[in-house]
């Protein structure tokens, strides 16, 4: 998740697709450990974790169309808004402490 492979994988295998180089169902990540005695890994991504991926990267291109279309290609796009933004955090106390301040350690 943290480097988007879902993401490159649903990519990968929709190009495929539009290019007329079949329908592939899987697409197959290989790593190599870094160091000694490197290891190989061998990995696919499940159909459900594709599909985010898919929804990631169709997402991405739509605000790309956006930005081009509203600011074109030869300015610097605005990458934050002009205005000051409350920022909501529905789930901040399932992570704040709990502090219950009917105890007092006694000495």
């Amino acid at each position: 998740m943290k480097y988007g492979y879902y993401i490159q994988a649903a990519f990968y295998l929709d190009g495929m697709k539009a290019l007329g180089l079949g329908d592939h169902q899987d697409f197959v990540f290989v790593f190599q450990q870094r160091d000694y005695p490197h290891k190989v890994y061998a990995t696919t991504i499940c159909d459900e974790t594709i599909e985010i991926g898919r929804k990631a990267y169709r997402l991405a291109l739509k605000t790309y169309a956006t930005m081009l279309e509203r600011y074109g290609a030869d300015v610097p796009w605005p990458a934050y808004p002009d205005r000051v933004h409350c920022r909501s955090y529905p789930d901040i106390q399932m992570h704040a402490p709990s502090i219950d301040y009917g105890f007092m350690p006694t000495r």
